[in-house]
């Protein structure tokens, strides 16, 4: 048995206690990016509309119909046409499979499923291959009519549009569950105070499950003066960092991850391996964290404390991605990249492998850390309710 996973293996029932007292009214499905370095494991990044599913082994997808099935129950939807409304991705082929995927598990719970995208200069259905050469179909959303629920796999970044605003079905996950008004810094200060909950319940220092962070507001990254600002949070949180890591004879150096704090997709992250760079950053790493989706421009920064991954998977660096619809883990699976292990794995060339041969009390604490991650989430989009 790993180390890091003992305390919560050793003390599983009341974990799970601990976990089914707060398992209310969770988010309608999330993803969540864990990274592990042997000597901590943490959360690091979480999503309310996940874009993989297409990655999900076979053998996890009966469990996520039934999983579907169950959550479409508790949110009483009585009609079967359901409309999966998408990011504007037309051009992304492996996108267009993750909801061909999606799709497909929601219908095999019983409902019928029509795929959509936000396309107001269009009146007609397009047709759009997958990277798997699969025919879909995508219907502007202003055309559509008789439908009994919208399901969003689209983040919201550009605010809630009209359509949704006065829309008279449900809309599952709620419009407010966007980027538009969620900040990754406010989900991992809820998420910290709970791991410090369960630590202190577990007799374990929480930094071990958990990462440091800070977070500013800045009027540009290509503003000096705001490099500067950032230059000196990021010195106090190096100083942090490493303190720690003398605590515990780590023989690395700290490093950060400067990330959009509103924002996915693996856009505007930056990896910081000393705070000196941030006043040095060259031009093609100032217009990654100048703008992020949609070009909407970055003025919020979260630091977060770097987790090297010494996870190996078929010979490249590797990271979990755990997959829930509410409170059902549902599967997961690794995402990989030639980068070496300090380095974000969510860009360009990034490949995805099954998780299946992870030891199995490392996964259990992979799953638990999820849901500890949707908890947060919950209370996010409660306070914002």
């Amino acid at each position: 048995m790993s180390e890091i996973a003992h305390p919560f293996v050793t003390n599983q029932p009341d974990v799970l206690h601990w976990l089914n007292s707060h398992l209310h009214s969770l988010p309608f499905y999330a993803s969540v990016d864990i990274r592990y370095a042997g000597f901590k494991i943490a959360v690091v990044d979480h999503n309310l509309f996940p874009a993989g599913f297409n990655n999900l082994a076979h053998i996890h997808r009966c469990q996520t119909v039934n999983a579907f099935q169950t959550a479409l129950n508790h949110y009483k939807i009585y009609g079967q046409n359901l409309v999966l409304l998408c990011e504007t991705h037309t051009r992304n082929t492996w996108y267009l499979e993750n909801i061909r995927v999606l799709a497909d598990l929601i219908q095999a719970a019983d409902f019928r499923v029509t795929l959509s995208m936000l396309l107001p200069d269009s009146n007609q259905a397009i047709e759009c291959l997958t990277a798997t050469r699969q025919t879909i179909t995508i219907h502007p959303f202003h055309t559509l009519q008789n439908y009994d629920a919208i399901i969003l796999n689209n983040d919201l970044t550009n605010g809630i549009p009209d359509s949704l605003a006065h829309a008279s079905v449900p809309i599952i996950p709620s419009v407010r569950a966007g980027w538009h008004s969620r900040l990754k810094s406010e989900h991992f200060s809820i998420a910290n105070q709970l791991i410090q909950t369960i630590a202190h319940k577990l007799s374990v220092d929480p930094w071990l499950y958990s990462t440091l962070f800070d977070v500013a507001n800045i009027h540009s990254i290509n503003d000096a003066e705001s490099r500067q600002s950032l230059h000196q949070k990021a010195c106090a949180l190096f100083a942090n960092i490493q303190e720690k890591y003398t605590e515990y004879s780590i023989e690395q150096r700290p490093f950060i991850f400067l990330k959009s704090d509103q924002g996915t997709y693996g856009m505007g992250i930056q990896v910081i391996e000393h705070p000196d760079e941030i006043l040095t950053l060259n031009r093609k790493s100032r217009n990654t964290l100048s703008k992020g989706k949609s070009a909407k421009p970055i003025q919020r920064l979260l630091l977060q404390e770097g987790v090297p991954s010494i996870q190996i998977n078929n010979g490249k660096t590797a990271e979990a991605c755990i997959y829930s619809v509410m409170n059902h883990c549902i599967g997961g699976f690794y995402r990989l990249h030639e980068h070496e292990s300090r380095n974000n794995l969510n860009k360009t060339g990034m490949t995805f492998g099954p998780i299946d041969d992870m030891p199995t009390d490392l996964y259990q604490l992979h799953v638990t850390l999820a849901q500890v991650a949707n908890v947060a989430a919950a209370n996010e989009l409660a306070a914002i309710a």
